[in-house]
This record gives structure tokens, C-alpha cells and sequence, in this order.
């Protein structure tokens, strides 16, 4: 299946890449559904008004091997996503004054999952990634910062989980220069799945 899958803007069932859900793990409480993996029969129990809806989700939940009260199935039309970059506003981080830490907002005007963060490698060098959150919640796995160069494309980066970034709540990126002796601007580029309205 494509991945332009429908999908309801509430449903928390599976994974939207190639390749199904297997390739990240488990599910968070706030995971866009997505299409890797769907069964053609799931999708159509799923398409609409349905009173196997619940079994259909029930089924999914225990093929998948997760939670079934993090499965939940939005009776109504679905709706399809779209896999499309999202980018965030330049910054210019000033030598030698400074500051040299700031915070960068990722804001979107539909639901938004995050599976890539990309920053060129004519600048990643110079800075590292600090802290990203959503909804408060650090998005790294620890406290330690990252370099930026991890996120280069020039780099074997892997596709992270980002939580779903919503238009009421940014993302928001901690990027600190660490060449201090010339003024850059940084810039950078989600790539995941947007709900389409």
C-alpha cells in the first residue's frame, strides 16, 4: 500500500512508512495511524461508519503485539496523509557576541509526524542539536546533546519517532553554535507524514 493510505486523525494503530511497523517498535499514545503493514480488509473495516470497527482495531492490537488501550478507531470517513518536508524559520546565530544557544519552532497547520531531521552539511559542523520537544517531552534519548552532523544528508542517519506535533503545540528544536567565530544562520528540515485535510 502507498503512503496515501486514509486514515482518521484520531486513529493509533500502526506505522507510515515502507516497510510496516516493525521497523520502529512499539506505539506511543499520540502516534498518527499510519499505512505499513494494512491489510486491504482492515483498511475497508476501517473506511467508515463500521460496527467491526472495534474488532477490526481489536485484531490489529493483538496481530501487532501492542496495547489494546492504545488502539483507538474514529468511526467516520478517513482521511490520507501525505509524506512532506516541514521546515522552520532561518536563524542567524551571531558571533562573536552571541547568544549562541537558541530554541527554533517547528509549527504546523495540521497534525504532523516526524521521521527525519535534516541539516545540511555545509552547516552542520558548526552546531549541535541540544534538546528537540514536543508537548514538553524530549524527543532525544538522553540528556547529552547530539552533534548536528548526525542529521547531515551526508550522513547514514536513521529515521527517528518524533511524537506527533500538533498546530496547537510546536516543536521546538535547542540548536548551540559551536564555531563562535563567525556568524551563521542555521537552517534545517523535518521530513514525515502529514495528515491531509
Amino acid at each position: 500500500m502507498d503512503m496515501h493510505a486514509m486514515i482518521s486523525d484520531l486513529d493509533i494503530i500502526g506505522d507510515i512508512v515502507a516497510g510496516g511497523v516493525g521497523a520502529y517498535g512499539g506505539l506511543g499514545d499520540v502516534d498518527i495511524l499510519g499505512a505499513g503493514g494494512f491489510d486491504s480488509s482492515i483498511e475497508e473495516a476501517l473506511s467508515g461508519p463500521n460496527p467491526n470497527a472495534a474488532s477490526a482495531a481489536a485484531g490489529m492490537a493483538e496481530a501487532r503485539k501492542i496495547d489494546k488501550a492504545a488502539v483507538l478507531v474514529r468511526q467516520q470517513a478517513l482521511r490520507s496523509l501525505a509524506y512532506q518536508p516541514a521546515g522552520v524559520p532561518p536563524t542567524t546565530f551571531t558571533a562573536p557576541g552571541g547568544p549562541f544557544t537558541q530554541q527554533i519552532n517547528l509549527t504546523v497547520t495540521r497534525p504532523f509526524k516526524p521521521y527525519e531531521l535534516i541539516i545540511g552539511s555545509e552547516i552542520a559542523p558548526f552546531f549541535r542539536v541540544d534538546n528537540s520537544t514536543v508537548n514538553g517531552r524530549n524527543q532525544l534519548a538522553t540528556a547529552a546533546p547530539v552533534p548536528a552532523s548526525a542529521f547531515s544528508e551526508a550522513s547514514l542517519r536513521s529515521k527517528f519517532r518524533w511524537e506527533t506535533v500538533n498546530p496547537s503545540s510546536a516543536l521546538v528544536l535547542t540548536i548551540t553554535m559551536t564555531d563562535t567565530t563567525t556568524t551563521r544562520i542555521f537552517t534545517c528540515c523535518f521530513q514525515g507524514a502529514a495528515l491531509m485535510r
